[in-house]
Parts: C-alpha cells; structure tokens; sequence
C-alpha cells in the first residue's frame, strides 16, 4: 500500500516522468501469459523504465519541432516563386498555387484511415520512423522542383510531394498519440497538450527561418536543412524509441488489433463531436489568408508587424495546450469547456472586424487582443472535443482504452485537416465578396449560435447517458439480489481474490 501511494503521488506531481503502466484489468505482464486460459486475449506491457520514457518524451517533442518546421518553412517564399513560374497568370492561376498548400491536408484526411487501421500490425515505433523519413526524403527532392521551368509541370510536382507529406504527417502525429496513449493513461490530456506547444513552436519557427534560409542560400536550403534532419530523427527513433508491444492472444497471434471505423461512427455524440474538431480551426487558419493585406492596407502595417501578430497566436496557442489538457485530467468538463470555447471564439471574431453594433473604432491593439481568445477558443475547442470523443467511447464500451485512443487519433486527425483547410478556402473569398469587417462579424455570430447550439445537445446527452448509467445500476444491484448471484458470490475463491488484486490500476485516479 505504501509504495502505491508513493506511486500514485509522483505521477500526480510529475506526469511526465511517471507513466502508468496497467490501466485496465485486462493488463497483464508478459511473462504471465503461461498461466492465462488458451485463446484468452491480453494486453502484453513490456514496462519501460523511466530512462526510456524521458527518451520517449525528448525525441517525440524534437520530432513535433522538426516535422512542423519541415512543413511551415516554405511558406514564406514559396507563393512569390511559384506565381514567377507564369507571369501572366490569371485568378485560376492563384487558385492553383494556394492548392498547393492544401493538398496537405488532403493526404492527411485520405490517408488517416488507413494508419488508424494498420498501426496496430506495423507498431508506433516503425510507423513513426516509417512517416518522419517519409517526409525526410520528399522534403529534399522538394529542393530540386525550383528547377522545373514548366509551371505545369512544376504545380503537378509540388501537389504530389505535399499529399505525401500529408501522409507522413498522419503517420507521426497517429502513432505518438497511441505511444502517449499506452504510456500515460492517465496524464493523456496534459501530454497531448504538452506535444501540441511544441508543434506550435515548431509552426513559428517554421515560417521564419524559411524565410531567412530562402533570403540565404535561395530556394534549396530550406528544404536542404529539414529534410536531412528529419531522416536523422527517422534513424533515431529506431535507435531509442522502445518498442512497447501490443494486443495480442494466449498463442502469440494478433487479433482484434483495431476499431472498424463504421462502430465508431454509429455513435450520433461522435458526430457532433467531429463537426466540432472540423470547425476549431476554420477562424484560427483563415485569418493567416487575409490578415497581412488587412493591416497593410487600413493601418499600413509592415510584414514584421503581421507577424507579430500571427507569432501572438500561435504563442498563446502553445502556452493554454497543456493548461487546458491537464485541466481536464482533473475531471473539469470536457463539454463545458467545448462550450467556452465557442463563445471565445465567436467573441475574438467580433472583436477582430470589429462588429459595427460594438461601436469601436478599428485599431492595431483590437487586432492584437483578439487573436488571443481566437487561438485559446481553438486549442479548447480541439482537445477537449477529442478528450469527450475519448471518453464518450469507453462509456459506451467500444474496445479498449489503448484501442479507442488510437481510433480517435485518426478520426480528430481528418476532421482537423479538413477544419485547416477549410479555413483560408471560406474566409479568401468571403472577404473578397463582403468586406473584412462583415466576414468576422458573421463568423463571431455563427460561433456563438453553435455554442448555444452545443450546450442544448450537451444537456440532452448527459440527461440521456445520465439515465442509462442510472438504469444500468439498477439492474445491477437487482441482480445481485438473485439467488444465482448470492451463489456466485459465495464461490469467489482466495485465488480469485489474489488475481483481482494483481489487476488492480497502480495509479487510480
């Protein structure tokens, strides 16, 4: 009892350096496998040591960094040299060009399914590698497209390279989740938001020393450095990540390694809860698209200043992810803070026009203050939404936890990429039909009508489940007064009751 509580309290004080290793009853070590019932399924932890989880946490932040560097630091340059390829081009022209940073979402939504569905057989270890040297290797062929002098055939090129990056990029953000996932069941929140600051930090250096680089040594270098350095992170992953196993029967066969996609998508909750994750990103990515021609043109701002304001929000985005994710490792409400986050961001888009009815005047310090609860409305909005998936699922009894994380990985993956990619697709041409000042004015109202509309839903499902969990205790604590269950009761043996005590969480929260 002594060394659980030990236990317990450093893992509360120190989450990242004191992972749980048996969350569910169902784990069992190893080496107990001989003792288990022919054909009984288990969960095999290999129980790494605390050096390997500091391993683990050190090379999993360094590949957040670099993979959000290798797919950022071209934007600074790389709409100015395509249009140069065809100087002459129209609108249909621009259109292609700014396709080019979406076809990176497209391989992340085509491909999410696919690594949800095949990690299990391939392993976190081997697809993270597997996806980081991925993007390693077209990241330096990338270097090479500037040479293409057919602009055709220069956008054809530059549509497959980042619909492969898309793809990498799915296979390392999935297989971290389910390596976070396995390590920290109880800490998930908190270290999904502690990985999430640093692929901010990552998106904030990405753009300038893309910059800086391209100023340098022209359009190769930005490419020459991330790439190669993402192969390096590719054959260190192999070297220090342990391998942690998976799901696997008494005879060593893999079975029921994951969640058909369709059980999970039979869940109405999850459907809003997508619609959720899918909407977070569409004022956090669409403003990126107009902001700078904004400020140019009303305050006549300078590029250092629209970065200043663009740097501020991926700031603060960094900063509230871990906050917010250990906040609900505590039990806070996952749907509520859904909810806050719709009114904060409905609040930062009328802030960020401004609204007319608010009777302020626009300014450069209004344009500051609201990019701040734009970018904590959209980290809420996106952990806590994939936090509720999470735990809506293991109510309901989908698989297990390993099982539904991992799923859900790949499903808030897709609706993520779809949410980024949305966003500049809306907000270009909304601005361009509209104005500035009216397109946020519509984006702050529609958010605050969602939130209102989520908060509706949110109360109808905890009546809902609220009931169900009810009804279920009932016919529990009736069946426990039959005669069947009396007998049943009275046959528990000492052996039984030692078994029952092995399984118990190390770490219950």
């Amino acid at each position: 009892m002594a060394e659980t509580a030990a236990s317990s309290g450093h893992s509360a004080t120190n989450p990242l350096l004191k992972p749980l290793q048996a969350q569910d009853n169902d784990v069992v070590k190893g080496d107990d496998r001989d003792s288990m019932p022919r054909g009984h399924k288990s969960h095999v932890a290999s129980e790494p040591d605390i050096s390997a989880v500091r391993r683990f946490l050190i090379l999993a932040t360094l590949a957040a960094v670099i993979t959000a560097v290798d797919l950022t630091s071209f934007g600074a340059f790389f709409t100015t040299v395509a249009l140069s390829k065809n100087a002459n081009g129209g609108a249909d022209y621009h259109m292609a060009v700014g396709a080019v940073f979406t076809m990176l979402q497209a391989g992340c939504v085509l491909s999410a399914p696919f690594v949800t569905r095949d990690l299990p057989y391939i392993g976190s270890k081997y697809m993270m590698a597997l996806s980081i040297a991925t993007m390693g290797a077209v990241q330096v062929i990338f270097a090479f497209v500037d040479r293409i002098a057919d602009w055709r055939v220069f956008l054809v090129y530059c549509y497959i390279i980042r619909a492969i990056q898309g793809v990498g990029y799915s296979g390392v953000s999935i297989s971290t989740s389910s390596y976070i996932t396995q390590l920290y069941p109880n800490n998930v929140g908190f270290v999904n938001g502690f990985m999430f600051t640093f692929t901010y930090v990552g998106h904030a250096a990405g753009m300038f020393l893309g910059g800086v680089l391209f100023e340098a040594g022209g359009f190769p270098a930005p490419f020459l450095l991330s790439g190669p350095a993402m192969l390096c992170c590719a054959v260190a992953v192999m070297v220090v990540i342990v391998d942690i196993g998976g799901e696997v029967d008494a005879d060593g066969d893999i079975s029921e390694k994951h969640i058909s996609v369709r059980v999970i998508l039979r869940q109405p909750w999850i459907w809003v809860l997508m619609v959720t994750v899918a909407l977070s990103p569409v004022p956090y990515s669409g403003i990126e698209s107009v902001l700078g021609l904004h400020m140019r043109s009303v305050f006549g701002s300078r590029a250092i200043s629209v970065g200043g304001v663009l740097s501020t929000k991926i700031a603060v985005g960094a900063l509230s992810c871990p906050v917010i994710g250990y906040a609900l490792d505590l039990g806070y409400s996952a749907h509520v803070s859904v909810f806050v986050s719709f009114l904060l961001t409905g609040t930062a888009c009328l802030l960020l026009g401004p609204a007319s009815f608010l009777h302020l005047g626009s300014s450069l310090w209004l344009v500051f203050l609201s990019v701040i609860p734009m970018a904590v409305g959209h980290t809420a909005m996106t952990v806590s939404s994939i936090y509720a998936m999470t735990q809506h699922l293991q109510r309901v009894g989908v698989g297990s936890a390993v099982q539904v994380r991992v799923a859900i990985a790949g499903i808030s993956r897709v609706c993520q990429s779809s949410g980024y990619g949305l966003g500049p697709l809306l907000t270009t041409p909304l601005v361009a039909l509209l104005d500035f000042r009216t397109t946020w004015t519509v984006y702050g109202l529609i958010y605050l009508a969602l939130g209102v509309v989520f908060a509706v839903l949110s109360c109808l499902y905890s009546v809902r489940h609220g009931h169900s969990a009810h009804k279920r205790t009932s016919d529990s604590l009736a069946a426990s007064d039959s005669p069947g269950a009396v007998m049943a009761a009275a046959n528990v043996s000492a052996g039984s009751r030692s078994v029952a005590t092995e399984n118990i969480p190390l770490n219950p929260r």
